[in-house]
């Protein structure tokens, strides 16, 4: 589905939604806001066609008044699962508007 259509740019969204969601349930009355980096490469080292992110996320977040709140690690299987979700239901999507009626 990737090979097929190149725009990857939602990708960068759909993971920034996993972190913030993480942060907001973190904390929902100081509405925690990460910082977040992602960039999309989409060839590996050997130059075939491998779309993957880079993601860097703060350790820590802001909250609405402006302050550093510091933050332990995000459980591995917390990640995999968000992501699995989110990219399986973009997929979905994507499948669903494709289909002629």
């Amino acid at each position: 589905m990737f090979f097929q259509d190149r725009k990857l740019q939602e990708l960068s969204q759909l993971v920034a939604q996993v972190f913030e969601y993480y942060h907001q349930n973190c904390s929902k009355k100081r509405r925690l806001k990460p910082g977040i980096i992602t960039v999309i490469h989409t060839f590996g080292r050997d130059l075939k066609y491998n779309p993957h992110l880079h993601v860097l996320v703060t350790e820590g977040a802001m909250d609405a008044q402006r302050e550093w709140y510091p933050l332990d690690w995000i459980p591995y299987e917390y990640l995999r699962k968000s992501w699995q979700k989110v990219v399986l239901d973009s997929m979905k999507r994507r499948q669903m508007m494709c289909q002629p009626m």
